[in-house]
């Protein structure tokens, strides 16, 4: 009985840390969530201007009398992107979606720039050849300029989430402090917020 015992109390302690060490997660240090944030901020920016903020560049040989009788024909505005723009295709956008976002963020992103269930007129739609279209009758909001890394806090880490305080300035020169959340997803850290 004894020896059942000891042998029951050896393996709940294995089990036990065993469980303590893999629920613990990954944590950053400040100058590695700067590291990380610096290879995944640039990226971030352009696709929160191209979804949420002014957008991609687009091809504009329309005046804008000629803008406005294509709105008032279909009720929307869909212009296609400029062959410079960052992304040109929606698979383009959204590689570079999943390779920055965790997959929480993927699916808000992927649902604001091509719709969501029900949506009539998303930000964007390819047309018949795989071109991306931007809709030019959509709400924008105002993305911040920039983020000061300098300024970077680690406030909380938990189970592979690492959230973070840092100032970022607003278009008009504001600073204020933002929170982005960094999460420890498929072998790698991805961002779990909004940046800008």
């Amino acid at each position: 009985m004894k020896k059942t015992a000891g042998i029951i109390l050896v393996v709940v302690m294995f089990v036990s840390s065993f469980f303590l060490v893999s629920c613990r997660g990954q944590s950053l240090t400040v100058d590695e969530a700067v590291d990380i944030l610096s290879l995944l901020l640039p990226d971030a920016r352009e696709l929160t201007v191209a979804i949420y903020g002014e957008g991609l560049p687009y091809y504009h040989d329309y005046s804008e009398d000629e803008l406005e009788e294509m709105f008032r024909r279909t009720g929307t505005l869909y212009i296609p992107v400029a062959s410079n723009a960052a992304f040109t295709s929606r698979r383009a956008m959204e590689e570079a979606i999943n390779a920055t976002f965790s997959e929480r963020m993927v699916r808000i992103f992927t649902a604001d720039a091509f719709g969501h269930i029900g949506q009539i007129h998303p930000r964007y739609r390819e047309n018949e050849q795989g071109w991306l279209m931007i809709n030019l009758r959509r709400d924008i909001w105002p993305v911040m300029q920039e983020i000061h890394l300098d300024t970077l806090e680690v406030i909380s880490t938990r189970r592979s989430v690492v959230t973070t305080y840092v100032y970022a300035s607003r278009e008009n020169g504001e600073r204020i402090q933002i929170e982005i959340a960094l999460v420890y997803e498929n072998g790698r850290w991805v961002l779990n917020s909004l940046a800008y």
